[in-house]
Formats: structure tokens, C-alpha cells, sequence
């Protein structure tokens, strides 16, 4: 490995770096706003709806994460966006469909995990933004893997 490999490594690194530097400052940013507008059994309850989507997130996505990153480079060059198309296309099929019944399923789920249908609401709304975190998500890997992290940060 020569020096400007590892220049050019130093330097995407710092850059990917700020990005998450800078998505945590909003966090805390946000932090005081959203202590005046919920309460802490409201956190609870988001916090713990969010975890499951989470590992919800990682069933419908299915390794496709592992395996884009794997075998983008073993792609030929022009069937890469192909590839790329498929993999995207895939997910937001699947999130689409499970956000739909998540949504109809809402008050029911609620019940299940709260023994209330108050947090309904809370289920849709995070049931809703799954598709579009799959989507941001997506946009950040394949950043990655076209070596353009301002563009990566943009998106973060």
C-alpha cells in the first residue's frame, strides 16, 4: 500500500467522520425541543416501538446490506446498476407491503405490546417511515461504495 492510499483513506475517513459527528450534534440539539413536547413515558414507548422496527428492519432486509457491498465489485461494470436497481427494488417492495399491514395492523399490534390502543398512532407513523429510512439507508451504502462521502454526509 502506498501513501496515497492511505492519504486518500486518512481523508474519506475524516470526512465519513463528520457526518456522524454532525448527525449527533442535532441529536443533542434536538434533545431539549423534544423534552418539552413529550413526556418520559413517551420516550418509553417511542424508544421501544422504534428498537422493534429496528430488528424488524434487519429481517426485511435480509442481508442485502452484506451482500451488495460483497458483490458490487465482482459485478461487471455495466450490469452494476442492474444489480443496484434489483437490491433497492427488493426492499422497498417488501418494506412497502409490511409497512401497509403494519399500518392496518396498528391497534392491534398496540394492544399487544401495551395492552392499549392508545399507542396505535406511534406504531403507524414508524410503520410509515420505514420505507423511507430503508431508502436513506440505501443511498448511504451505495455512497460508499462510489467513494463519495460528501455525498454520504448530504444524506446523513
Amino acid at each position: 500500500m502506498n501513501t496515497s492510499h492511505i492519504k486518500k483513506l486518512g481523508k474519506e475517513s475524516l470526512i465519513y467522520g463528520l457526518g456522524g459527528v454532525i448527525s449527533k450534534f442535532l441529536g443533542v440539539f434536538l434533545l431539549p425541543i423534544l423534552a418539552r413536547i413529550l413526556t418520559p413515558f413517551d420516550y418509553g414507548v417511542i424508544d421501544y416501538i422504534a428498537t422493534s422496527f429496528a430488528i424488524f428492519t434487519t429481517f426485511i432486509i435480509m442481508g442485502l446490506d452484506g451482500a451488495l457491498n460483497f458483490y458490487y465489485f465482482d459485478v461487471h461494470e455495466n450490469q452494476r446498476k442492474t444489480f443496484v436497481n434489483t437490491v433497492i427494488g427488493y426492499e422497498l417492495v417488501i418494506a412497502t407491503i409490511m409497512t401497509i399491514t403494519l399500518f392496518f395492523y396498528a391497534p392491534r399490534i398496540s394492544h399487544m405490546l401495551f395492552k392499549s390502543d392508545a399507542y396505535s398512532l406511534y406504531i403507524a407513523m414508524i410503520a410509515f417511515t420505514m420505507p423511507f429510512e430503508l431508502f436513506i439507508s440505501f443511498g448511504m451504502r451505495v455512497c460508499r461504495l462510489l467513494f463519495k462521502p460528501w455525498y454520504y454526509n448530504i444524506i446523513v
